[in-house]
């Protein structure tokens, strides 16, 4: 069997509980923003993807909102979500085995990455990133 050499995390979610704190607060803040009804955490958890405005129409926003299309409407959503998660970024909590997890896969020579969704979803990348993080086990992980 060959040798695993590389393992890449996703950060939100995986390595750092974030969904009720964070990601679904934030819901709940673009809800209240445009006097919706925000949906459950059940309904969130269920329903989300990366395909989020689905959601966001399914839930009652009216497409176009914005007056600039789908992409307008995201655009408009991502500015509450990112200040809701500048304001409120130390509610979420690194998972209780995810320092030993890295710290024992790096033990073992196998590189670990991080992809961190919110920083591209939120300065706009197409790409992937990788997130430097001092509060797993001291490790720093490269662009």
């Amino acid at each position: 069997m060959d040798k695993i050499e590389a393992v890449i995390f996703d950060w939100n979610g995986t390595l750092y509980d974030d969904l009720e704190r964070l990601a679904y607060g934030s819901v709940v803040k673009i809800s209240e923003t445009y006097n919706i009804s925000p949906p459950t955490l059940d309904e969130y958890r269920q329903e989300i993807t990366a395909s989020f405005m689905k959601f966001y129409y399914k839930h009652g926003f009216v497409m176009n909102f914005s007056g600039q299309g789908s992409d307008g409407d995201a655009k408009a959503l991502n500015v509450i979500r990112k200040k809701y998660y500048t304001d409120n970024g130390d509610k979420g909590n690194i998972r209780s085995d995810a320092t030993r997890t890295v710290v024992n896969l790096r033990s073992m020579g196998i590189k670990v990455g991080v992809e961190n969704i919110i920083s591209y979803i939120n300065e706009g990348y197409r790409g992937s990133i990788v997130l430097k993080s001092p509060k797993i086990g001291g490790f720093l992980l490269e662009k």
